[in-house]
This record gives C-alpha cells, sequence and structure tokens, in this order.
C-alpha cells in the first residue's frame, strides 16, 4: 500500500499467514516535527469447503430404501458449515442426470439426507448421486464444488472361494 501525505510518501509490505484484524502505526521524525499515522485493515479468510456423502452401503436391492448423509465442512477447520447452497442429482446407468430432493438437519445446519426409493424409477444398474456445492468466499468470490458416490441397485453379487474356475470345477 502506498500513502502520501503533505510532506512525506512512504510504502510498505505486509504477508500475513493467518486471517483478522490488522493495524500498522507509521512513524516518521522530519525536521519540521513527528508525524505518526495508524491504518486499520482485514485480512479474510479463503473458505475451502467440500461436500462429504456418507452411504450406508454399496449394493442396494431394488425395492430397498437408500439414505444419503451429506456434509458440507471447511477443510480448514473440519466443522459443518450452514451457509452454502446445495443440489443432489442422481446419474442413473446411461448418464441421464435427475436431480433429487433433500431435507436439512434441522439441529445440525449444514448436514443433509437424501433418500430414494429403489421401489420406482430404479432398474439394475450402476449409479452415481452427485452433489454440487456453491458458495461465496471473501476471495475469489462464488465457489463451486462438486462431489459424488456410486452405489449399486439390483445387483447380483457372488462370492466365491476362488477366482477363476476351469471348466468342470465346481
Amino acid at each position: 500500500d502506498e500513502t502520501s501525505g503533505e510532506n512525506f510518501l512512504f510504502s510498505f509490505e505486509f504477508l500475513p499467514k493467518v486471517s483478522g484484524n490488522y493495524s500498522v502505526e507509521i512513524f516518521a521524525e522530519t525536521e519540521f516535527g513527528d508525524a505518526s499515522k495508524v491504518l486499520s485493515f482485514e485480512i479474510l479468510k479463503h473458505l475451502k469447503l467440500k461436500p462429504k456423502i456418507k452411504q450406508e452401503k454399496f449394493n442396494y436391492e431394488l425395492g430397498e430404501k437408500i439414505r444419503f448423509e451429506i456434509s458440507v465442512v471447511d477443510e480448514d477447520t473440519g466443522e459443518l458449515y450452514p451457509n452454502a447452497t446445495i443440489k443432489v442429482f442422481v446419474v442413473d446407468p446411461q448418464g441421464n442426470l435427475t436431480e433429487v430432493s433433500f431435507i436439512e438437519d434441522e439441529i445440525e445446519k449444514g448436514k443433509y439426507y437424501v433418500e430414494l426409493d429403489t421401489e420406482r424409477a430404479f432398474k439394475p444398474g450402476l449409479y452415481k448421486l452427485k452433489v454440487k456445492l456453491s458458495y461465496i468466499s471473501p476471495n475469489p468470490g462464488e465457489v463451486e464444488v462438486e462431489e459424488e458416490v456410486s452405489f449399486a441397485v439390483g445387483l447380483v453379487v457372488i462370492n466365491t472361494p476362488k477366482s477363476i474356475y476351469l471348466p468342470g470345477e465346481t
């Protein structure tokens, strides 16, 4: 920052590592007397938020209810952040995107729940739950972040003792 008065000019550089309120006092001695000036300023914290998606399991049967918990977390503090906007989508096996509704936790702001009913509109296959998060950070302004998890509906999983069988082996 550069400041000029009637009789002097000065500049300084300050590189804080922590956000907060700061002040600096500039003091000058001249043949005409002493002068000082206090400058106050605030360093704003850049927010880094991320949606974290929890799911109970990967594979669900047709007709089973699927529940996801989405938490909007400040990556620096690990705390929930309540002032963000989310949109939630299901991506079907063909890649089609459908927006789905969610419920915000009444007590823990910044936590959301999505419940899907696989009885309707789900065919067997691999799906994704995609969360689009947007928020305002002091610098650079509006930020958008996406996160997704995969889940399967109606797929049969068989666990066998061996990974490869020859013809006729059981």
